[in-house]
């Protein structure tokens, strides 16, 4: 799925070098309706108007791709300013707020998100990463079963939920999780990781 981590033996993941496709989500209730976006000022740009959210979006891709995600987030703004009912956009959204460490907004944007298109993995487990930053561990915890129930194998899904389990000390199934995620993708960087973390599980 392209994401990459940087991890400590205590299991801290670090947002900043997450790329621009991740995964999934698991909400708390579904909002109902879709307010108007509140962009960041410091993050806001002013543009002549385009015909439709798709080229604010495009636009917006191509400066993350360009590594200028400030002015992505613009971009991102007023695409939802002209059509909030676009669960990608506000997937993208989350993830260059998370990017920039700001976790409450990019919970808001992957909440948003799930509402509009609940069956999306890449949020719910997005989103589990998100709520282990703002140490929401049982929550996060349900976030990865969400995305599990969509693609069982899914290997990012299950090495979030194991470190969120790891965090509640739940070591015995952390280790279950981990070694899921491990068998799904074994000559990866997640086994790299999970050896960091699971002689601690074992020894529990």
């Amino acid at each position: 799925m392209g994401v990459t981590h940087k991890t400590l033996a205590t299991v801290e993941i670090d947002m900043t070098t997450f790329q621009t496709t991740a995964t999934a989500v698991a909400v708390k209730p579904a909002l109902a309706a879709q307010p108007e976006p509140q962009p960041l000022t410091k993050h806001t740009a002013s543009y002549a108007p385009t015909e439709s959210y798709r080229t604010w979006y495009q636009r917006g891709l191509f400066l993350l791709a360009a590594k200028h995600p400030e002015r992505a987030l613009a971009c991102f703004d007023q695409a939802l300013r002209l059509d909030a009912a676009q669960p990608e956009v506000w997937y993208t959204r989350g993830e260059v707020l998370a990017n920039f460490g700001q976790y409450p907004e990019a919970l808001t944007c992957f909440d948003q998100s799930l509402a509009l298109q609940a069956d999306s993995c890449k949020a719910w487990v997005f989103r589990a990463v998100v709520l282990f930053h703002l140490q929401q561990f049982a929550d996060a915890v349900t976030s990865c079963d969400k995305a599990l129930a969509l693609q069982p194998t899914d290997p990012e899904a299950w090495l979030f939920r194991g470190s969120a389990l790891q965090r509640l000390g739940r070591y015995k199934e952390a280790y279950a999780a981990f070694d899921k995620a491990t068998v799904r993708q074994p000559q990866s960087l997640w086994q790299w990781w999970v050896g960091l973390v699971t002689p601690r599980c074992q020894g529990e």
